[in-house]
């Protein structure tokens, strides 16, 4: 399981599929904390997508499993704030 994702920002739209290597169709399900507020898990593709609305730093525990095997990993996401050209 890899998440390599650059941190999303504020306001720009965030799409990023998290991966395991099981070769099975994989599951996803939120355990434990939130994601940033904006994004959402698609327990079905593994896909976290959104816009982010608020910066900040969201922990969170996610489960994946197959038929055969489940795991856990926490994670941690950082939202940044929009950067503007003066």
């Amino acid at each position: 399981l890899g998440l390599t994702k650059s941190d999303a920002i504020v306001g720009t739209p965030y799409n990023f599929r998290l991966t395991a290597s099981t070769g099975e169709d994989t599951y996803w399900v939120l355990e434990q904390g939130a994601l940033p507020s904006g994004l959402v898990l698609n327990e079905q593709t593994g896909t976290i997508s959104g816009t982010a609305t608020l910066p900040g730093s969201s922990l969170f525990r996610l489960k994946f499993g197959t038929a055969q095997a489940s795991g856990l990993r926490s994670e941690e996401r950082r939202v940044g704030k929009e950067c503007r050209s003066r």
